[in-house]
């Protein structure tokens, strides 16, 4: 009886080691990807380039009185568009174009109530802030602003709804020919969405203008 019952728990201990064993993990297995991922792959925040940008250069032929404007790429020679101003009305063209890509008139007392027609599209600027320091618009990838980021209105930034900027625009009347620049965030800004930068930034620069003016 004996004998019996001590073969019978050295059979159990045995299957229990036996059990202990299969639980424990293989010295020949890999550590799985997901457990143990490969941090020499994860950029870090100084190993991230800077985003690319563009500049564009605005100049005033003819010294600071003239009332035209051409807007340059980022070569200083290549033309791209030019901007003719009236009292009333702000034209901007394409240099690859006879018809106006945008005709802006302006309202009010001092006229700093702009309606814009973007090709035969309406775009509206919203002012969003007292003295039209600061104006919205809708675009494709939500609501863009424009504001002043200067005391005299020189320097206007262009900021998605979550502040990141898209353009910046500061202009200079203290030189006869270079009336400023336009900084792009993103060199890859082409197409309508340039324009719709180059237009609203341009019709925020003679807002900021006419502000000055009636100041």
């Amino acid at each position: 009886m004996l004998k019996r019952l001590t073969r019978s728990l050295d059979k159990k201990l045995q299957m229990a080691l036996q059990k202990d064993s299969d639980r424990q993990p293989s010295s020949t297995l890999a550590p799985t990807p997901s457990a143990f991922p490969d941090q020499s792959a994860q950029p870090t925040s100084s190993s991230r380039s800077p985003l690319p940008t563009r500049t564009l250069y605005l100049q005033r032929p003819g010294g600071v009185f003239n009332t035209s404007l051409k807007i340059l790429d980022s070569d200083s020679t290549t033309p791209l568009y030019s901007m003719d101003r009236t009292h009333k009305r702000l034209t901007i063209t394409a240099s690859s174009s006879s018809t106006p890509l945008a005709i802006v008139t302006f309202h009010g007392l001092n006229g700093c109530h702009p309606t814009i027609v973007h090709g035969d599209q309406p775009l509206t600027l919203t002012p969003s802030s007292p003295l039209a320091r600061s104006f919205n618009f809708q675009t494709a990838i939500g609501s863009l602003t424009w504001r002043v980021n200067s005391g005299h209105g020189r320097r206007i930034i262009l900021e998605t709804a979550t502040g990141e900027w898209i353009a910046k625009v500061e202009t200079n009347i203290l030189t006869r020919n270079g009336a400023g620049r336009i900084e792009l965030a993103n060199a890859d800004i082409e197409g309508w969405a340039l324009e719709e930068v180059v237009v609203t930034g341009m019709v925020m620069v003679e807002v900021q203008r006419r502000v000055r003016m009636h100041s």
